[in-house]
C-alpha cells in the first residue's frame, strides 16, 4: 500500500504534463489554421450600413481577410457601405485572435432563392424581376474555388435572405423547399456534407411583404429539422427608415450576432436559437 501512495504523485504530475501538453498544442495548432466563412443573401448581407459611421475606431482585425464580391440590385459595387462583416470580426479577433479567418461574401441586392438556385433557370429568375442577376451559385463556387486556399478549412455559410421571396408569391411558396435544396447543394459542392449553415430570420414590416410569415417560419423549420443549422433572430435590430434594411448600428449588431454563433460553433455548443 505504501508503495502505491508513493507512485501517486508520479502519476499526477505526469497526468497534468499531459495536459499542459495537450493544451500547449491546441493553441499552436490554432495558430496556423485558416477559418473560412461563406456569407450569402441580398441587401441586408450586402450591407446598408454607412462607413462613416465606423469613423478610424472600427477596422477588420488583422487575423481576417475579407474578399467582398457584393453588388447593389443595379450590379455595382459600393465602397461606402458595409455589412455585418465588421461586426463579426469584432467577435471573432476577440475569442480568437491567434486564429486566421477569411470572409468572402456574394450577395446581390434584391434577390431571391431562385436566383440562387443550383439548377439555375433563366425564365424562373424573370419572376422575381431580376433575370440580369444571373446563374448566383455557380458564381460564388467559381469565386471560392479560385480564390480560397485548399488547405482551409470551412467553418461556416452564414445567410441573410429572404426579403424578395417574401414579395413574390411564386417564391415565397416554394421558400423552404428552395433552401433545404440550397443547403444540401453548398455542402456537397463545398465537400463539406456537416458545413454548419447560419440563418439571419428576415424582418421586413411593409405590408407589400406578404408572405413574410410564411418565409420566417420555413426558416425556422429548416433550422429546426436540418442538422447543423442554426438561426440568429433579428426583430430587435434598427432599421432604416424603410423598415427593411438595417441601419449602421443594425449591421455592427447583426454581424455580432452572427459572431456569437460561429464562437459556439468553434466551441462545440450546439446552439439552434440565440435569443437577445
Amino acid at each position: 500500500m505504501n508503495k502505491l501512495l508513493l507512485w501517486i504523485p508520479f502519476w499526477s504530475c505526469l497526468l497534468l504534463w499531459s495536459l499542459v501538453g495537450c493544451k500547449t498544442a491546441n493553441k499552436e495548432a490554432d495558430k496556423t489554421k485558416t477559418y473560412v466563412i461563406y456569407m450569402g443573401g441580398q441587401s441586408n448581407m450586402v450591407g446598408q450600413g454607412r462607413k462613416s459611421y465606423l469613423g478610424d475606431s472600427i477596422k477588420l482585425s488583422p487575423n481576417v481577410k475579407f474578399l467582398d464580391y457584393s453588388l447593389d440590385a443595379s450590379l455595382k459595387k459600393s465602397d461606402y457601405k458595409f455589412g455585418p462583416e465588421y461586426g463579426m470580426s469584432q467577435v471573432l479577433s476577440k475569442s480568437f485572435p491567434n486564429s486566421k479567418f477569411i470572409f468572402i461574401k456574394f450577395a446581390i441586392g434584391g434577390a431571391s432563392l431562385l436566383d440562387w438556385a443550383p439548377e439555375y433557370s433563366k425564365e424562373k429568375a424573370e419572376v422575381t424581376g431580376h433575370p440580369e442577376f444571373g446563374d448566383m451559385y455557380s458564381r460564388f463556387i467559381d469565386k471560392i474555388k479560385k480564390d480560397i486556399p485548399s488547405e482551409s478549412f470551412p467553418l461556416a455559410f452564414l445567410w441573410m435572405q429572404g426579403e424578395r421571396d417574401a414579395v413574390v408569391p411564386v417564391a415565397g411558396k416554394e421558400y423552404e423547399e428552395n433552401l433545404d435544396h440550397l443547403i444540401r447543394s453548398f455542402r456537397r459542392d463545398l465537400n463539406a456534407v456537416k458545413l454548419p449553415f447560419v440563418i439571419g430570420i428576415i424582418d421586413p414590416k411593409p405590408e407589400r411583404y406578404v408572405l413574410r410569415e410564411h418565409v420566417i417560419q420555413a426558416q425556422k423549420d429548416i433550422a429546426k429539422d436540418m442538422p447543423n443549422v442554426f438561426v440568429i433572430e433579428t426583430s430587435d435590430l434598427p432599421k432604416m427608415k424603410d423598415q427593411v434594411h438595417y441601419d449602421s448600428k443594425g449591421q455592427m449588431d447583426l454581424g455580432r450576432r452572427f459572431g456569437q454563433q460561429i464562437e459556439k460553433i468553434l466551441k462545440k455548443k450546439e446552439h439552434k436559437i440565440i435569443s437577445f
